[in-house]
C-alpha cells in the first residue's frame, strides 16, 4: 500500500484524524455549553440539570491524599449527558475553566488541521498549495498553543519539569513543522515547473 496519493495510508489516516475531530469538535461545543450552565447555577441558585451539571462544595471526589488537602473550595462536575460518567471535574475557577477549554480548543485544532493536510496529501496532486497551507497552519497552532501555555504557566500556575516539557515538545513540533513548510513549498514550484516543461 502507498503512503500518499489515492488509496493509501494517508487517506486511511486522513479518515482516522476526520473522526477525532468530529468527536473532539462535539466534546468543546458540549464543554461550553456546560460552563455556560455552570455560570447560570452559579449566579441564581438554580438547580437546572443537577445531575449532568454539577456546582458545590461535594462533587463525588473521592477522600484520598489528594483531596483531604484541597478543602471545601467550591467545585464543578460535568457529566456525559443522560450518565453519571464525569466529562470533566475541578475547581470553579475562571483559570480552570480557561485551561480545559483551551487544551480542548487546541486538540480540536490540532485534528482539524492534520485531518485536512492528509486529505489534500491523499490525492492526485500531492503538492498542493492548498496541502502546505493546512501544514502551515498545523505548524502555527502547535506553536501558538505553546506559547500561550507557557504563559498560562508562568503566570497562573507552578512552573514544574513536567509543564516546561510539555511547552518545549509542543513548540518543537510547531517550529519543525514551520520548517517542513518551506520545504514543501520548494516542492509546490518544482512540480509547477515540472507541469508547464511537461
Amino acid at each position: 500500500m502507498k503512503i500518499i496519493g489515492k488509496n493509501s495510508i494517508s487517506q486511511i489516516l486522513a479518515y482516522i484524524l476526520q473522526a477525532f475531530f468530529v468527536l473532539s469538535a462535539i466534546h468543546l461545543v458540549y464543554e461550553i455549553v456546560a460552563h455556560t450552565f455552570l455560570f447560570y447555577k452559579f449566579h441564581t441558585g438554580s438547580q437546572l440539570f443537577s445531575e449532568t451539571f454539577i456546582l458545590g462544595n461535594e462533587v463525588g471526589w473521592e477522600n484520598n491524599r489528594w483531596t483531604n488537602t484541597l478543602g471545601n473550595g467550591l467545585k464543578f462536575r460535568i457529566n456525559y449527558p443522560f450518565t453519571s460518567q464525569q466529562l470533566v471535574t475541578g475547581f470553579y475557577e475562571p483559570v480552570q475553566i480557561f485551561s480545559n477549554l483551551l487544551a480542548f480548543t487546541y486538540f480540536t485544532l490540532f485534528f482539524l488541521c492534520a485531518f485536512r493536510f492528509f486529505r489534500e496529501i491523499s490525492s492526485d496532486r500531492v503538492f498542493s498549495p492548498d496541502a502546505g497551507k493546512w501544514l502551515f497552519r498545523f505548524g502555527i497552532v502547535n506553536f501558538l498553543f505553546a506559547s500561550i501555555l507557557l504563559i498560562s504557566v508562568l503566570i497562573f500556575f507552578q512552573v514544574t519539569p513536567f509543564a516546561l516539557l510539555q511547552v518545549v515538545v509542543i513548540g518543537l513540533v510547531g517550529l519543525i513543522v514551520l520548517f517542513a513548510v518551506e520545504f514543501y513549498k520548494k516542492a509546490v514550484e518544482l512540480q509547477s515547473q515540472t507541469d508547464l516543461t511537461i
